[in-house]
Order: structure tokens, then C-alpha cells, then sequence
């Protein structure tokens, strides 16, 4: 049954992107991130390059029609920006082969993410394409959660393929989820919408503790202490709760995520075996980093390179487990500042966006900056311990970031129209009166006959 129904879905997404262009970037964005063919434990083959060739399609027909029009931002400029940054690494790489082909799959990731960007045109297309986003990672993390819960046990191999079929790949997106669900519980009108995504927000979350990652557990801390301290709530109330009920709470948390979070030894010698490798991996690929400062040894090449900085310690990845040091020591410092140019730049505009936002008291524009900004913080700081460096969902979020601050500039958001909003439901607003004569123009409120 459950094979049946996805397959539809398959079939339905294709006709909607054959009708119009958001169709064709929900259709990409589910096909990548909920990966169908896993959830239905099909013989399927890959439909991430079918999706790709959808999108392509349906972008390129909805031009020929009139239907879509290209507008570059800020997220396509960077998003263009790592691309030519590898396309540098590449260049001067000592091996090219290798390289050649990561610059190929870099390509295959950031297109689909550089045509959505440009491609987001409304609203409503900005809203849908987040809530695919949310739906298709929280599908896995709520199933996840559950089963964590009814095992009574952490969740260490995900059945989802591609980039988060690893444990921390597949809990760095969950995490990077859970503001999407929390922010639409707050955006929803119905109580019945909200109850829905403030549910979902909890299970995520869980999925993030029963996945037994340490970073990504520290990264969802970290996350709901900037939520609930930012402005527009109770600060001072929110963090008296936290201070004298967060311990109440640590009872309430499973005994292997406590245990796997107190192997991390701050400020002292590391006595875990893991925690001990990955710091010796980290000084690796800082000497690498440092030994080709400019363009990096080639994006995808370190796992040529670490045997010269590091010996042997029996099998397994040698990866500096940071995305700072390692595209740091692939593309050179060169990258590394476009990454980190990329990150502060969209961040502080959706923080801009927000504060504006606030200030006219005008709250979807504030909500949506709240989550795109979240998720952006949540992935640099989970990813301070992982790899995934060209992480799919990360660039989809820039995308969609890129294009929100877009619209919020254009326009789209502007406080006006919920001005007009509350025309429709009170019977009050702005009445504007225009003097054509001499030019001067006047605004007043009034009452609606």
C-alpha cells in the first residue's frame, strides 16, 4: 500500500511540474530529501537525476510560456561563488582526476539549488517549497522518534539514502528541520495547523536525541536557546525557565544521550576513543590547510592527501570531522572565505529582516527569517563536527533564503498587505487620500462604511 501511494505521488509530482514551474521544484526538493524509493523499500533506481531533469524542463518550458522569470539575489551570487571556487581548487589540484570528478558532482548539487533560487517568484511558491523542506525530513524524524521511543534505544542506522543515510548526516538535517515545524506552528492560523506543527517540532527534535549524535544534540541546544531568547517573547521569563526547570528535565532525557554527551571532555585530555580521533583527524587536515593555503588540494581530494599528515589508525573515514577545516584544506582559504562570507552575509540580512520586521509589527516576514536564519546557525554550528561540506539541504536552504530576502526587498512582504489583511476581518484600516492637484499626499485611518 504504502509502495502504491509514493509512486502516485512520483507520477502526480511529474504532471504538476509539467504545468507549472513550483511543481517542478517541489518534485526535486521531495524526490532529494525524502528519497521515495527507501521509504518504499522498492528496487527503484536513483530518482534524484530524473527529478533533476524535471526541474530543468519545467523551469525552462515555464520561461518559453511566460509563466517564470530568472531574478538573481544574494543566495544565487554564492551559491555561484563555491562553484567557481571549486572550479579554482580543481584547476591547481595535484590531482585532477579526482577532482574533476567532485567538481562534476558539486555541479550536479548546486544547479538544482541555483535555478530554484533565482526561480521563487511569490509567496505562496516561498511557502510551499519550505513546508516540502519540512514534511520530507520530518516524515524520517518523527518515524524515527517513535521508534526510538517505543525500543526504548538510540536509532544508529537510517534507512534514508543519499547524504543522510549516515547517522550525523541524516541528524544535521533533521536538526535543521525542527525550525521550519516550530515557526509554521507559529505562522498557522487554526489551532488544529498548530497543534499539527508544534507536535511535529517535538518529535523532530526527539529524532535528534534518540539519533546519539553529539554535535547535533549540542547544535539543537543551542538552537532552542536562541529561539527562546529572542525578541518578541519573554526573555527573562524563558530563561528563568530554563535555568530552574532545565535540570528538572535532564531525568526525562535517555540514559545513552546523556552517557554519549559526557564523553566530551571540555577543556582537558579527550579519554574517548572517538572524540580523542577526531581531534588528531581536525590537526590533520589543519596541516593540510596550511600547506596549500590558497586554492586547497582539490575539492574532494583530502582522502588522496591525509595519509602525509596522519598514520594509519585501522579502518574507517580520515576526514578532519569539521566543514570549516575541511573546505579549509580542499579549497583553500579561498573557499573557506566564500563559505564563511556566504553564511554571515545571508544570516545578518535575515537578522535585519527580522528586527525590521518586528519594529512594524509585521510577523510572517519575522517568522520566516526566524526559521531560514536557524537552520543556517544550526548547520554552522552541528557542522563544526561533521563533513558535509556540500550538503544538498544546506544549499537548498540558502536558496530559499536568497529568495525570501528577495521577495522581503521587492516588496511581497510588506506590512501594507496585512494592513489590508485586517481590512477584510475588522472593518479597519488605513484610508489613504491622494490630492492629485498639488501633488501632496495624505494618510489617515478611518472606519469602513
Amino acid at each position: 500500500m504504502r509502495s502504491k501511494f509514493v509512486l502516485l505521488l512520483v507520477l502526480g509530482g511529474i504532471a504538476w511540474a509539467l504545468r507549472a514551474p513550483i511543481g517542478g521544484m517541489v518534485f526535486y526538493a521531495w524526490i532529494t530529501l525524502f528519497r521515495p524509493q527507501d521509504f518504499t523499500y522498492l528496487p527503484l533506481p536513483n530518482l534524484v537525476p530524473v527529478a533533476v531533469a524535471v526541474l530543468v524542463f519545467s523551469l525552462l518550458s515555464g520561461l518559453a510560456r511566460g509563466k517564470l522569470k530568472f531574478c538573481w539575489n544574494i543566495g544565487a551570487f554564492y551559491l555561484c561563488s563555491i562553484l567557481f571556487a571549486c572550479f579554482l581548487s580543481f584547476c591547481f589540484s595535484s590531482t585532477q582526476a579526482a577532482a574533476w570528478e567532485k567538481l562534476v558532482q558539486v555541479f550536479k548539487i548546486l544547479l538544482p539549488s541555483i535555478l530554484i533560487c533565482i526561480s521563487i517568484s511569490s509567496k505562496k511558491d516561498l511557502k510551499t517549497i519550505i513546508m516540502t523542506y519540512a514534511i520530507s525530513i520530518g516524515i524520517w524524524g518523527i518515524q524515527a522518534a517513535v521508534h526510538g521511543l517505543l525500543r526504548g534505544g538510540a536509532v544508529e542506522n537510517m534507512s534514508i539514502g543519499g547524504q543522510m543515510s549516515e547517522r550525523n548526516g541524516f541528524a544535521l538535517g533533521v536538526m535543521m528541520t525542527w525550525p521550519m515545524w516550530y515557526y509554521f506552528g507559529l505562522l498557522a492560523e487554526k489551532k488544529l495547523h498548530k497543534y499539527f506543527f508544534f507536535g511535529g517540532s517535538f518529535f523532530v527534535g526527539l529524532c535528534v536525541i534518540v539519533s546519539n549524535s553529539r554535535g547535533v544534540m549540542l547544535a539543537l541546544g543551542l538552537l532552542m536557546t536562541l529561539n527562546f531568547m529572542r525578541k518578541n517573547t519573554k526573555r527573562w521569563r524563558n530563561l528563568a525557565l530554563v535555568v530552574f526547570l532545565g535540570p528538572a528535565l535532564i531525568p526525562l532525557i535517555p540514559d545513552y544521550a546523556i552517557e554519549r554527551l559526557q564523553t566530551i571532555e571540555v577543556g582537558a585530555e579527550q579519554t574517548d576513543g572517538s572524540a580523542q580521533s577526531r581531534l588528531i583527524l581536525m590537526k590533520a587536515g589543519i596541516d593540510g590547510a596550511l600547506d596549500h593555503p590558497v586554492f586547497g588540494v582539490g575539492a574532494g581530494c583530502w582522502g588522496l592527501h591525509y595519509h602525509n599528515y596522519v598514520e594509519a589508525m585501522g579502518d574507517g573515514a580520515y576526514e578532519p570531522h569539521s566543514i570549516w577545516i575541511k573546505i579549509a584544506a580542499e579549497t583553500g582559504f579561498i573557499g573557506l572565505g566564500l563559505y564563511l562570507f556566504m553564511f554571515g552575509r545571508v544570516i545578518m540580512t535575515l537578522r535585519k529582516i527580522q528586527r525590521l520586521s518586528l519594529r512594524e509589527n509585521n510577523m510572517p516576514p519575522y517568522h520566516y527569517a526566524g526559521m531560514l536564519q536557524l537552520s543556517l546557525i544550526g548547520y554552522c554550528a552541528a557542522g563544526t563536527f561533521s563533513n558535509q561540506i556540500f550538503f544538498e539541504y544546506m544549499f537548498l536552504i540558502i536558496a530559499t533564503s536568497g529568495a525570501f530576502i528577495r521577495l522581503w526587498k521587492s516588496g511581497d512582504f510588506a506590512a501594507v498587505q496585512q494592513e489590508n489583511k485586517a481590512v477584510r476581518e475588522t472593518g479597519t484600516a488605513p484610508v489613504f487620500c491622494q490630492y492629485l492637484n498639488d501633488g501632496l499626499r495624505c494618510s489617515c485611518r478611518g472606519r469602513i462604511a
